[in-house]
């Protein structure tokens, strides 16, 4: 469960063949753990998105 005040991230995909999106919410500390470690600069992408 994600709780109010910034705990989120909103995903919106979209296919580069045709017609068609998605959109999810993440925990964003749970979906920066699923991102590669020697990617570290999008972790903290993740981490920092949105917060202001």
């Amino acid at each position: 469960m994600v709780s109010p005040g910034g705990d989120a991230v909103v995903l919106d995909v979209r296919s580069n063949d045709g017609p068609g999106s998605l959109s999810t919410i993440a925990h964003r500390h749970c979906l920066a753990e699923r991102i590669r470690p020697e990617n570290g600069g999008e972790r903290l992408r993740v981490l920092k998105l949105g917060m202001g």
